[in-house]
């Protein structure tokens, strides 16, 4: 007999195996021109996946690595709890994964997984003129992976990143 983790994995993954590899929810080029220079920020990795080798601190450096070689201006994330401040945009890195034990017990476990890049900037709301944060260009990924080899995502999830730097560059040509 099946657990309910095991059913609920192998549920997400025949939709992953539907999805299409990058598969958008909504990606918005022009969104992105006279951003200027971005900060990173890697949201928190579950704890499981930390152990099996993909970290938040490598993601990051790779992240921020990855937008200079292609030629994005960075600069150090900074908060603003006021809504009529604009705070800067920066690109948002989210992983969300789900371990369990393979079908096959040779395989041993497998981690089921979302990778989420999306860019998100302060928007002035046309009826109050009050600030808010929103997401404005997203990219979404869907997949398992074998866990012994969980380290191999960080390359996915560079893809997802390269796909933003030509969107940003696309309406924000070099000087």
């Amino acid at each position: 007999m099946y657990s309910h983790k095991t059913a609920a994995l192998v549920g997400i993954c025949l939709v992953g195996l539907t999805a299409p590899v990058g598969a958008q929810e909504h990606h918005e080029q022009g969104s992105l021109a006279n951003v200027g220079a971005i900060a990173v920020v890697v949201q928190a990795i579950p704890a499981d996946a930390e152990r099996d080798g993909l970290t938040r601190e490598l993601l990051q450096t790779l992240v921020e690595q990855q937008l200079q070689q292609n030629g994005i201006p960075l600069r150090s994330f900074v908060s603003s709890s006021s809504s009529s401040v604009p705070t800067p945009g920066y690109l948002s890195v989210k992983v969300t994964m789900f371990k369990a034990q393979a079908l096959s017990r040779t395989i041993g476990f497998i981690y089921a997984y979302n990778l989420h890049v999306g860019f998100k900037q302060q928007v002035q709301l046309a009826t109050s003129k009050a600030y808010i944060t929103a997401e404005t260009w997203t990219q979404n990924t869907l997949g398992i992976h074998p866990a012994p080899k969980l380290q191999e995502l960080n390359k996915t999830v560079l893809d997802l990143v390269n796909q933003f730097s030509d969107d940003y560059l696309a309406v924000n040509p070099a000087s």
